[in-house]
């Protein structure tokens, strides 16, 4: 049986009550494309802002950092409406100037105590009706200490667990394991436990591709190498977000983020890593960047001083280290 702490309860609040401002409509939703080409929603600013008011009403000296930003959206002044009206579901005495204040509450730092939140983890999984994921994790004492992870519809693939049901939780503290329940019962917790399987019997996780206008001959190149001198012959094909709660699972045995020269994958953001690190780390996994570094979320939101990253079951995690460190 899991005993939350108080600061475990927050992020699992902050998750769960995100997923009641989701609409049954994804069509009516505003939305647009970024100067990054990344495309933001109005539930995106609407589950930040619902964060940054709970930090501010539950934890008001901690830092919050999320990853929508307050200067973007003043920019489309046609999306404030719509997501005041989200928000103010959920708590009633929401305005204009409070909503702005709680998503400009995400610009904080990362440094001592803070909060670390993706609001919608597959911007494009949400909108098309797929996997995404609403992630929360509370740094101190120089690592992540906590984390939430919610999937309001599921993986998108059976769990040993769970029949696919219509959403997920995943929770996860320092030392205390990982656990997993179905959105509607989270009093139903069971804990996690990766996989025991060797890299002869492993599988790998592998993100569906994306094509990235700026990718290069060489960037699909360096991955169909690194699949063939992996050796591993058993993929699951699934959504970045999902890479996370499938080996903590047990469904899967190895992710790997190789660093190539597309800038989608120049640098890790924390907002992607944080939460779901110590969540495979307390199923019994591991997490390091390429180099066998710990990850570094106080490095900044661009994890500057990592270099790609690979979680594991934790068995082979090593060897696989050896193939990109051959000198070590």
């Amino acid at each position: 049986m899991l005993t939350m702490t108080p600061e475990l309860q927050f992020a699992a609040r902050c998750v769960t009550q995100a997923c009641c401002l989701i609409p049954r409509n994804s069509e009516a939703l505003w939305m647009a494309q970024k100067d990054d080409g990344s495309l933001v929603t109005e539930c995106d600013y609407a589950f930040q802002a619902l964060s940054g008011h709970y930090v501010d009403e539950t934890y008001p000296r901690d830092s919050f950092v999320a990853e929508e930003n307050i200067s973007f959206l003043e920019s489309q002044p046609q999306a404030l409406p719509s997501i005041i009206r989200r928000v103010a579901s959920a708590v009633p005495q929401a305005t204009e100037a409070s909503v702005k204040r709680w998503i400009q509450r995400g610009e904080g730092k990362t440094e001592g105590r803070f909060w670390l939140m993706d609001p919608v983890d597959s911007t494009e999984g949400f909108i098309k009706n797929g996997v995404f994921g609403i992630l929360m994790a509370g740094l101190w004492k120089g690592a992540v200490q906590v984390a939430a992870l919610a999937y309001p519809r599921g993986l998108g693939i059976l769990s040993p667990f769970f029949l696919e049901t219509s959403g997920l939780l995943f929770l996860a503290e320092r030392g205390l394991g990982a656990w997993c329940a179905p959105l509607e019962e989270p009093e139903n917790m069971r804990r996690l436990q990766v996989s025991s399987r060797s890299k002869m019997e492993g599988v790998r996780l592998r993100s569906r591709a994306r094509v990235h206008a700026d990718q290069t001959d060489q960037d699909l190149a360096a991955r169909d190498l690194l699949s063939e001198t992996l050796g591993m012959t058993q993929t699951i094909a699934c959504r970045a977000t999902a890479r996370y709660p499938l080996l903590a699972l047990g469904l899967g045995d190895l992710y790997i983020r190789l660093v190539l020269s597309d800038p989608a994958n120049q640098y890790l953001l924390g907002w992607d890593h944080a939460a779901g690190s110590l969540l495979v780390e307390e199923a019994g996994g591991r997490v390091t960047d390429l180099r066998g570094q710990t990850l570094d979320f106080y490095a900044g939101t661009q994890m500057i001083q990592n270099q790609g990253l690979m979680a594991s079951n934790g068995i082979f995690h090593d060897e696989i280290l050896g193939i990109f460190n051959p000198s070590h």
